[in-house]
């Protein structure tokens, strides 16, 4: 993909500053890595770049807050708020989403500027839009334009640094060729779970000031309206409330200062600035508060978050209450050293590390906490049908687990959940039982959930195999799996996304809905998916029926063609036909791909595929060509999605994620030790470029994991996965319960990729799975790698 240039200078000066941050040394023996603190591997800003849309702040594992900085830019690229080809700063917010392709949340945005003279106090009312792509409507809110304000100010990424749990930056001297409103301030960051904590150093200034802008957005969303009640001169809380992806989304707000406020100002709808107002409300709130900087003290501020109301926002500062920025910042740190652990990496580059533990830190940011230190969250049911929607909160009282929210299913389904079961076993359950309150509320299990509001973003039901796949591996107990499955149910006969129709003819027809290939894929596996969980429960006539409808992915199989194709309601092929052509649009026959993309999404039935497919080396030789075909992607309105591409293997987007393990599935598993190397070499790297596409809430990441470990799950609910080529000589997984699964690649190299032979705790493995029971147990996989393509798993013919 291309990039502008400002972007591809941006990267050259972040690989310099790299390679002048880690040792510049290839190997360490494993006493010595023990001795490195693993959070100097953690980059945050990878993935800033390019199409990653990943945030470069500062949150704790799965924490509600992610406090980071915006760039007030309005477009795709800024989906989290931020994008490493830009240098202005319009204020840190407190709620991010990590890498997906729809822009949301940047919550409570607060700015740092100097106060020297009353004349330097901000102009609540100077927000302005300039430039964006259609010059006749410049000025106006539109794709490209930057909401510019008195208070936006420039900076350096040489003088940038983020890691896991804290972000600084220094502000530049001048912004837009004229001094800036925050001429040298630090601005450092930090965050506990439920609260985002700032300290600001002013060396330039006699007075030190904050603007709260509570107005503050970009992208999809709006605020609708908002509320700052000044509680005395070190504490102010309120609300804000939005629509856009979530279309109902409340985020109530604490705020408190480490010394008093001497001036504060106000604005709410109209542009009449108020002096030392008690309360203010309308959705253009802004405020302004201005300290004494006499001893030039550093200015902390914390910032407690709630879906549910100021006393349970208040209620996380509390939890906070005397403890210094320094602290919090250590003990958020202290947090990730323990997550970041959980798998290690050993005798690899210090790029390679770099890497594997940033996509490890990235998988680990979502879902995120959502019942806030009361234990309380709110849930917003939006009705879709009626032009003039009402929306009806529901406040809910949790008493025992953590409500999670922000389930990126369509994509997480894949690699992210299955992960999870390995290194994040005290968290499944809570996440598994987010899924099931989502259910209880509205009827049918979550689709995209944010915020507590369901988007009905993306196609199929993709809660089903995270719940299949933790029943069969024993993550809820009798009675909750009884529960879980009639969720599944109703999830796979409701109306609302076609599933009707795929009931009725036994695929989605495309003359009556859109993405009609995709939605009969994903809908055939999440019913194999209840079919295996029937199985597990003993419910023999469901699973016959879900079993039947797990093969309609049959029905949309064209032989002629050998590619997965759209059919109407009489049983026709839509034409025309093109399998390079691809449309972003919803009457699109594939979500965000195209028909080469879309032929290979049946984990379930991969040997069925196969024989569909002609055999074996017809099979084989169908991947071949999707990885060197040399022809591009057609379509005027092609999807922006499909990205990382290698020939037609588009690895910037999910569908095709699973896709280099087939050729294990077809006996040909050194192909997949190549292709699989190739990918990550390609579309890679330890820069802020470094993901070829959307992170979508850790999927690109986890991918990375799994197959620098030499895994994946091929189907995300067999409870099995497929081996591949590992990038390191030795990997630790802990597994929990003190136990620990080794894997020892012996001689893995670029040249030496190939496993040529494997044991697993002593004894010869027979087939290139493992499955979930033998890696929890514990013990040693050891591989004897070589530089030639003979696998104990090829076959011949």
């Amino acid at each position: 993909m291309s990039f502008s240039s400002l972007s591809q200078c941006a990267c050259r000066i972040f690989a310099l500053l790299l390679s002048g941050t880690l040792v510049a040394q290839n190997h360490r023996s494993a006493s010595q890595q023990h001795k490195y603190d693993i959070l100097r591997y953690v980059q945050p800003l990878i993935g800033t770049a390019g199409h990653g849309h990943t945030y470069p702040g500062a949150t704790a594992p799965f924490g509600m807050i992610q406090l980071s900085p915006d760039n007030g830019i309005e477009g795709w690229d800024w989906c989290s708020g931020y994008h490493y080809s830009d240098s202005i700063i319009a204020g840190f917010s407190h709620t991010h989403i990590s890498g997906t392709g729809i822009g949301d949340f940047l919550d409570i945005s607060i700015m740092p500027i100097n106060i020297n003279t009353p004349d330097d106090r901000p102009n609540l009312a100077s927000v302005r839009w300039v430039g964006g792509k259609d010059t006749a409507r410049y000025g106006t809110r539109q794709d490209g334009a930057r909401r510019l304000t008195d208070w936006c100010a420039q900076f350096s990424h040489t003088n940038e640094t983020a890691t896991a749990g804290y972000y600084r930056v220094q502000f530049a001297d001048s912004s837009f060729g004229k001094p800036s409103p925050a001429r040298g301030i630090t601005a450092e960051l930090t965050a506990s779970e439920l609260v985002g904590v700032h300290r600001y150093t002013f060396p330039n200034s006699i007075r030190a000031g904050i603007v709260l802008d509570l107005s503050f957005a970009v992208n999809w969303d709006n605020t609708t309206d908002a509320f700052l009640r000044v509680r005395s001169n070190t504490l102010v809380s309120g609300y804000r409330f939005s629509t856009g992806w979530a279309r109902a989304q409340r985020v109530f707000f604490a705020i408190e200062f480490s010394r008093p406020c001497v001036v504060w100002q106000g604005l709410r709808d109209s542009a009449t600035i108020q002096d030392m107002p008690r309360e203010l409300q309308g959705k253009n709130t802004r405020a302004f508060f201005e300290f004494t900087n006499q001893s030039l003290a550093p200015l902390t501020i914390k910032v407690g978050l709630s879906s549910v109301s100021e006393e349970a926002a208040l209620a996380a500062l509390q939890d906070v209450q005397g403890k210094s920025f320094d602290t919090i910042r250590d003990a958020t740190q202290a947090a990730w050293r323990k997550e970041l652990q959980k798998i290690r990496l050993f005798d690899v580059a210090d790029s390679i590390q770099t890497m594997f533990v940033t996509a490890l830190y990235h998988t680990f940011l979502a879902p995120m906490r959502f019942s806030d230190a009361h234990g309380t969250y709110q849930e917003s049911r939006f009705n879709f049908v009626f032009t003039n929607p009402k929306t009806t909160f529901f406040p809910v009282k949790r008493t025992r687990t953590i409500r999670y929210d922000v389930f990126s299913l369509w994509d997480t389904f894949r690699a992210v959940h299955p992960l999870f079961t390995l290194v994040q076993q005290e968290r499944v359950r809570d996440m598994l039982l987010s899924l099931l309150d989502h259910y209880y509320s509205f009827g049918v299990l979550p689709v995209w959930s944010l915020w507590g509001t369901e988007t009905k973003t993306m196609t199929g039901y993709n809660a089903v195999p995270v719940l299949a796949d933790a029943i069969r591996k024993g993550f809820l107990s009798k009675r909750e799996a009884e529960q879980a499955y009639r969720a599944m149910k109703a999830s796979a006969n409701e109306d609302t996304l076609c599933v009707n129709l795929y009931r009725q003819y036994g695929f989605v027809p495309h003359d009556k809905d859109g993405f009609s290939v995709t939605k009969t894929l994903e809908f055939a596996f999440a019913d194999w998916c209840i079919a295996e969980t029937a199985r597990l429960l003993g419910k023999s006539n469901d699973e016959r029926e879900f079993r039947k409808r797990s093969q309609y992915w049959r029905n949309v199989l064209d032989t002629a063609t050998r590619f997965m194709r759209a059919r109407l309601s009489d049983s026709s092929w839509k034409l025309p036909f093109d399998p390079l052509y691809s449309d972003h649009s919803f009457d699109a026959e594939y979500t965000e791909g195209n028909a080469w993309h879309y032929a290979w999404f049946v984990p379930h039935d991969i040997e069925g595929l196969i024989q569909a497919y002609g055999g074996t080396q017809s099979f084989i030789r169908k991947l071949d060509t999707l990885f060197t075909l040399d022809e591009p992607v057609r379509g005027t309105n092609s999807s922006v999605d499909i990205s990382g591409l290698l020939g037609q293997y588009a690895h910037g987007n999910e569908p095709s994620h699973h896709i280099a393990h087939l050729y294990t599935y077809a006996g040909k598993p050194s192909r997949t030790h190549e292709r699989t190397r190739h990918i990550i070499q390609k579309l890679y790297s330890a820069h802020p470029d470094g993901l070829c596409g959307n992170d979508d809430c850790g999927q690109m990441s986890a991918w990375l994991v799994w197959n620098m470990v030499g895994l994946y799950p091929v189907n995300p609910a067999s409870a099995e996965y497929a081996l591949t080529s590992p990038y390191a000589p030795k990997a630790e997984i802990q597994v929990g319960r003190g136990r620990t699964f080794t894997i020892l690649a012996h001689r893995t190299s670029e040249t030496h990729r190939y496993i040529a032979s494997a044991r697993l705790n002593g004894k010869p493995l027979t087939r290139p799975f493992l499955k979930h029971s033998d890696i929890v147990r514990g013990g040693i996989l050891e591989l004897q790698m070589s530089n030639q393509p003979h696998t104990p798993w090829e076959r011949t013919q």
